[in-house]
Parts: C-alpha cells; sequence; structure tokens
C-alpha cells in the first residue's frame, strides 16, 4: 500500500474539482478547519516480534492528536473532506515484557464525507466518516520481552485506515466556527521490518477513541 496516500489525494482533489464544476451550485464553499484533543488507543495483541507471539497484549497511555482538514460544502447538508494529521500514544506496557519504552504514531490521510444538517441556528449537529490509508510508525526506544529478545530504533509501515465521528459546530460568523467532535479511528495491523533488530514487529488492529476541539474557517 506504498501509493495509497498519494491515490487518495488524488482522488479527492478530482471529486472536489468536480463538485465545483457542478451545475446549479451556487458560490463555491471552500473552508479549512484545525483540531485538536486527547487521544485514547485501545489495547492490541503482539503478534509477532522477532518470530511468532501469542497470548501477549500491548497497552497504550493516552496520548494526543491533531487534524487538518480541507473541504468543499456541496450543498446546504452534503460535504466532501481531505483529511490528514497525528495520533500519538506512548506504550504504557506489553504483557511480560522486561522493558516496553516506545510510541506509536499514525499519520492517516482521509477522504470524507460529512452529513450536517441545514443550518438554522448558530448550533449546527453533524456525521461523518473517512476511508484511506495511514503511515503507522513504532518508535521503539528499548522494547525487551521476557524471553531477551529486543528491538530499537525506528520504521514505518502503511497500513488501510478509516475513521467516523460526530459533533456538534457553533457558528460564529458566517466564516467562522467551532467544534466539538467525538471520533472512533482504525487501521488494519501495521507489520514493522525491523531492520533495528532480528525478524519483525506486528502487532493487531488499531482502534483510537478521541475528542476533537476544531475552528474552521470558510471561504
Amino acid at each position: 500500500m506504498k501509493n495509497t496516500h498519494s491515490l487518495i489525494a488524488m482522488a479527492a482533489i478530482g471529486g472536489l474539482a468536480l463538485f465545483v464544476t457542478l451545475p446549479g451550485l451556487s458560490q463555491p464553499r471552500f473552508y479549512l478547519t484545525g483540531g485538536v484533543g486527547p487521544a485514547f488507543t485501545e489495547e492490541t495483541s503482539l503478534r509477532e516480534f522477532n518470530g511468532p507471539v501469542t497470548g501477549t497484549k500491548v497497552r497504550f497511555d493516552p496520548g494526543f492528536q491533531f487534524r487538518i482538514t480541507a473541504g468543499y460544502q456541496i450543498t446546504d447538508w452534503l460535504a466532501a473532506e481531505l483529511e490528514s494529521g497525528v495520533t500519538y500514544n506512548e506504550i504504557r506496557s506489553i504483557t511480560g515484557a522486561i522493558e516496553a519504552d516506545g510510541s506509536l504514531v499514525n499519520a492517516p490521510i482521509l477522504a470524507n464525507l460529512v452529513i450536517q444538517c441545514p443550518k438554522k441556528s448558530r448550533f449546527t449537529p453533524f456525521i461523518g466518516g473517512g476511508l484511506g490509508g495511514s503511515t503507522a510508525v513504532l518508535d521503539a526506544h528499548d522494547i525487551i520481552l521476557g524471553n531477551g529478545n529486543g528491538v530499537n530504533g525506528n520504521q514505518s509501515d502503511e497500513v488501510f485506515a478509516y475513521h467516523g465521528f460526530a459533533g456538534l459546530r457553533y457558528h460564529i460568523t458566517e466564516q467562522m466556527s467551532v467544534s466539538l467532535a467525538y471520533r472512533y479511528f482504525g487501521t488494519t495491523a501495521p507489520t514493522w521490518e525491523a531492520d533495528f533488530g532480528p525478524g519483525r514487529v506486528r502487532f493487531g488492529d488499531n482502534q483510537t477513541h478521541s475528542v476533537t476541539a476544531a475552528f474552521t474557517y470558510s471561504f
């Protein structure tokens, strides 16, 4: 999936260009959004660590995430978006590990569709979701299992990513708004070829819950 990000970006840009030229639409309604918030990644399995592993769990501390989104309001109730950002969580523990000093980072690119109630007041509820890819980065400062196997360094892998979200937006002016949203983000299982140690490392699927406070500027 090494070309996942570029393919998603090309498809999203092409889709936005199509919407701009569709007949019957009024002025273009582009917007930019930036948001931050806490990220809570669920525990996952450790499937490989210099060989197959069973019954081993990886647990994470609460972390943080930020999002940057470029979107186009197709109608009063439907928008298309291209979104990126970063989610960061440090590893809290690994079952039976002597050392578990490391972190997991996900940097996704997602193509979204967003549905919202037509604006009748300053408050607008919305819901949406997206598909794409993510660069999953394992930064292993010093991870050593009970059998003495260990890795040190960092590697990345391209994985399939998806998310769903829902929230409430408050319109300060016609051009500026703030919002608060819950987000569920997931990826397929990443595998890191460990040239930072013998063999390779593989986690299970990634699932993260987050709350994002965001600011949007429309133009």
